[in-house]
């Protein structure tokens, strides 16, 4: 008879408080499922780049269980300032030699020591994909603004952040 009423509240106290256990579920597998625990950061000498979750909540795109996961990028400038600084992204798939460009955004002209800022609030990647590679591109000071007859000559510098999938973090 206990069992019959501690049930029957049990059952009571989940519709009246609309709590429904399968969805809270549900959502901490999918979290669990995702290629990258986030965040996760990588930093060098001038740069430092953080995956974090995506801003779904005034998003069209979601994530797709067995299709893609959704993801956010912020970039830090912990070096001198720069400038002309641009965020490529790029994904692998096993037994690939080529890889899918995600994104190539401008970030900024001029990017001051200690500043930071979100270059995607969300992106999507395939849950096949076996790396995302993130190369941040810019010119130095000295470089800045040279130029003969209207023609760029600053030279660019890079760095490549490669992320792999959790179970195959270095």
């Amino acid at each position: 008879m206990s069992k019959w009423i501690f049930s029957f509240l049990l059952v009571f106290g989940l519709v009246i408080g609309q709590t429904n256990p399968m969805s809270a579920l549900a959502s901490e597998v999918s979290h669990a499922n995702q290629l990258f625990k986030v965040p996760t950061s990588k930093g060098g000498k001038q740069w430092s780049v953080t995956i974090g979750e995506a801003n779904l909540k005034d998003s069209v795109l979601k994530p797709i269980a067995g299709k893609y996961d959704v993801y956010s990028l912020a970039l830090k400038n912990t070096g001198e300032t720069v400038y002309n600084v641009r965020v490529e992204a790029y994904r692998g798939l096993p037994d690939a030699q080529t890889k899918l460009r995600l994104f190539s955004v401008p970030v900024k002209s001029e990017l001051l020591t200690g500043e930071g800022m979100t270059v995607h609030q969300n992106f999507p990647i395939s849950v096949d994909a076996n790396e995302l590679e993130i190369n941040v591109y810019w010119e130095v000071q000295q470089d800045h603004g040279r130029s003969v007859n209207g023609i760029n000559l600053a030279r660019t510098w890079k760095q490549v952040f490669s992320f792999k999938p959790d179970s195959r973090q270095p």
